[in-house]
């Protein structure tokens, strides 16, 4: 469930897509397999255990999610608007970059922007410093164990 979730999240073009709860079930892969032997009972049931796997998921902390709706006499929500995985969803499934080349990912795109500013902007020795202050910090981030350098990356980049 959470490769699939993660699947359809990177593919919405919002940042907090809403999926209702039938759409759910429907990417869940929920309904008849045979149209001429249709048993409701057991779609209800497949029905229900991906819901309840989907808000014990979310309660959990892999999934970061809201919902929203829902009744006693019907689906257990109506919506459900999904960030995406959690950094705790992603390691469950394995697919999480490794931060310490996210963060001099990061650096590399800030280095990358000072160089693209015009003279105005910022003048060339204002560039040349912020880009030596980029790559020693780069070269600090290097030599750490990759918790301390995760954790300063998170506090730079609010991660």
């Amino acid at each position: 469930m959470l490769r699939i979730i993660l699947e359809w999240t990177d593919a919405q073009p919002d940042a907090e897509p809403r999926l209702s709860y039938y759409d759910f079930i429907e990417l869940m892969g929920v309904g008849p397999e045979d149209p001429e032997n249709y048993q409701p009972q057991e779609v209800y049931r497949q029905a229900a255990g991906h819901a309840n796997r989907l808000m014990r998921l979310t309660d959990e902390g892999y999934i970061n999610a809201r919902f929203g709706g829902g009744s006693k006499t019907g689906p257990p929500f109506d919506f459900i608007w999904i960030k995406g995985l959690s950094e705790k969803g992603y390691q469950a499934i394995e697919a999480l970059p490794d931060p310490q080349t996210r963060t001099l990912e990061l650096l590399d795109g800030i280095a990358e922007a000072i160089r693209t500013l015009n003279d105005q902007e910022a003048p060339p020795e204002q560039k040349r410093v912020a880009e030596r202050a980029l790559n020693e910090l780069k070269h600090f981030l290097r030599g750490l164990p990759p918790g301390a350098a995760t954790e300063i990356g998170s506090r730079i980049f609010g991660g």
